[in-house]
């Protein structure tokens, strides 16, 4: 099963790499995991974090997610209220889990900056448009990935 995973997502990782676009990534994406970078890899993939650091492609995509493509905003219930977006956001404390690697991965209950790890959670982490999810009085966006046009 946990191959199967893996491949489907290398599948789709070229699929879209494929296509007449191709991803731009900022410069902050050539720099090496930092430690507290190091530990969500490890919370989430186990001993197979070193795997997923020895493939390029899926690092450098993992790192854009981490340090570019998610941000997290305090909002106040009442003033979410009046947002359809933030109204319509999901919960991350009922999304599945992505606990291939680590079974004992649990959902936050509430958003922490120190201990917050959205590779643990079951999400599309390539979408076409924004994606936001709640925690608590906390917002969470997935952005998607910059592109343009090959040439």
């Amino acid at each position: 099963m946990k191959r199967f995973l893996l491949a489907t997502f290398f599948i789709v990782t070229g699929m879209l790499s494929a296509q007449q676009t191709h991803v731009h990534f900022p410069d902050n994406v050539k720099a090496p995991l930092n430690a507290k970078e190091k530990i969500k890899f490890e919370q989430v993939y186990g001993p197979n974090a070193t795997y997923v650091k020895e493939r390029p492609s899926l690092l450098r995509n993992l790192k854009d997610l981490v340090r570019n493509r998610v941000e997290v905003e305090h909002i106040p219930y009442e003033k979410a209220q009046g947002s359809k977006v933030l109204r319509n956001a999901k919960d991350l404390s009922t999304v599945e889990l992505y606990n291939v690697y680590n079974t004992n991965l649990t959902h936050d209950m509430q958003y922490s900056p120190q201990s917050f790890n959205i590779l643990k959670y079951a999400i599309n982490f390539y979408p076409e448009k924004k994606e936001t999810y709640k925690l608590g009085n906390h917002y969470i966006t997935i952005l998607p990935q910059a592109k343009k046009e090959r040439k």
